[in-house]
């Protein structure tokens, strides 16, 4: 079959075409670092970058959910180390009450600190930490602790008469962040938790405590009781604290557990989509080489090709 000038025309054009189109292609390549820019160019590693970026989208949303645990965590445990700080406050006015050599005056002075004791706790009760209440149990968005006619509540309910099971209902209620594909965290705590309920709370201890001291012809029996029952709110407490603390212990695992997690997978990632720079300079630098030699040789032919055209 004869070859015509006109059917060497096309073919190279058709070279030219195709080298150009992967020259492009490399040049894209070097100036992005990626393998591909969308899904048609390479379906397989397409589909698995997809998957590892939806991974990777999890594996940040549960470190977010694990910086607001975190953040609550951090301000319960705070909260109850002033918490127990008061009380140790009010445990040594009552022992100083207990001492003879203390007259009235100096017994007012300690109910005073008594006084501010139970408020500095309620507001400490009634922390939130961005909008978030610390001690509403799942309700963290309104203050669990409020004064309604001189009567304490918490979400609403009188604490000095919930019962027994109301308050275990209140003490079991949950508030979970997702940390992992098979983990959560509970920062749920209710104010009372820390305070108790029925006739015996630490609110309405304290404020026995108070009239105790202002009364001129006090009961040291009924102040060794209180401080008795105080101690035991203060090593409840303390307790309670020391849960927290391993929440927090536990998280932190979590946390370091999780940026392994996304490390691995951004590796695994680049695996997947990025190109080894300096191959990908030398195969653009090749054909752009094979794309100018093409060039002059086309260059040559057009003028043959023009020369047998005009003879």
């Amino acid at each position: 079959m004869r070859i015509s000038s006109s059917m060497m025309n096309r073919q190279f054009l058709s070279n030219l075409d195709s080298l150009y189109n992967t020259m492009s292609k490399q040049q894209t390549q070097v100036s992005t670092g990626k393998a591909f820019q969308t899904a048609s160019e390479d379906p397989i590693n397409a589909v698995k970058s997809m998957d590892i970026n939806a991974e990777l989208n999890r594996v940040e949303q549960y470190e977010n959910n694990m910086d607001e645990a975190e953040t609550i965590l951090n301000g319960q445990e705070e909260a109850m180390g002033t918490i127990t700080d008061s009380l140790s406050e009010v445990m040594e006015v009552i022992q100083q009450g207990l001492n003879s050599t203390y007259n009235d005056t100096n017994k007012e002075s300690f109910a005073q600190v008594v006084d501010a004791a139970k408020e500095n706790i309620i507001d400490f009760l009634n922390t939130d930490y961005g909008g978030k209440y610390l001690f509403g149990g799942w309700n963290t968005s309104s203050a669990p602790l409020d004064n309604e006619s001189g009567t304490y509540t918490f979400n609403g309910s009188s604490i000095e008469g919930m019962t027994d099971v109301e308050a275990e209902g209140f003490m079991s209620q949950e508030f979970k962040y997702r940390t992992g594909n098979s983990t959560d965290v509970d920062v749920a705590m209710s104010a009372i938790d820390i305070t108790g309920s029925g006739g015996d709370n630490l609110i309405s201890l304290l404020e026995s405590i108070s009239e105790e001291l202002n009364n001129p012809s006090g009961d040291n029996d009924n102040l060794n009781e209180y401080l008795e029952k105080t101690t035991d709110f203060f090593d409840d407490i303390t307790v309670k604290r020391s849960a927290i603390g391993a929440k927090m212990s536990g998280l932190e695992l979590l946390q370091d557990q999780n940026t392994a997690d996304s490390i691995s997978l951004q590796n695994l990632l680049s695996q997947v989509e990025d190109i080894d720079i300096e191959e990908a300079l030398i195969a653009y630098q090749t054909t752009q080489i094979s794309y100018q030699a093409a060039m002059s040789v086309g260059s040559s032919l057009i003028q043959q090709s023009l020369v047998d055209f005009i003879g």
